[in-house]
């Protein structure tokens, strides 16, 4: 696994955490959160064609 997809896992984690908290605004940071985790879980990797072969 790569430390970019386990930082996205704990980031989304912690979102889906906030989502549970009581405090009136803390679906804005969980929805930022779960998309920022996203993000990084799904970004392609920047790996060159040539250094595969």
């Amino acid at each position: 696994m790569d430390n970019k997809f386990i930082l996205g896992l704990c980031i989304i984690g912690f979102g889906l955490l906030l989502l549970m908290s009581p405090e009136k605004h803390s679906w804005i940071f969980s929805a930022l959160a779960v998309g920022i985790g996203s993000g990084l879980i799904l970004k392609r990797s920047e790996k060159n064609d040539k250094d595969d072969k």
